[in-house]
C-alpha cells in the first residue's frame, strides 16, 4: 500500500515509488538521492513531529514534514 514518507513508522524501511510536487522540489529531491526504487529509512522524528532524520543512499538528511509529504513509498 502506498503511503507518504512522513506517514511511515520510525526505523521502518520503505522503497520510493514516486515524487510529487513542483519541478524545483522534485529536482532537488532527485539530487539528494530520492529516486524511484531507492530504499529510505526514518531514523528519528522531532518531538513536534515536524522534522525527520532520514537515511537514503548511506547518508542522513534532516527534512521537514511538508517536503516528505511529496515522497510516495511502499513499506518493505
Amino acid at each position: 500500500m502506498e503511503k507518504r514518507l512522513s506517514e511511515i513508522e520510525k526505523r521502518c524501511v520503505a522503497k520510493i515509488v514516486g515524487i510529487s510536487g513542483d519541478v524545483h522540489l522534485r529536482r532537488r529531491l532527485y539530487e539528494l538521492g530520492f529516486v524511484e526504487g531507492e530504499k529510505v529509512k526514518i531514523l528519528s522524528v522531532s518531538p513536534l513531529k515536524n522534522s525527520f532524520l532520514v537515511s537514503v543512499k548511506n547518508y542522513c538528511l534532516a527534512l521537514r514534514k511538508n517536503i516528505l509529504n511529496n515522497v510516495v513509498v511502499i513499506e518493505s
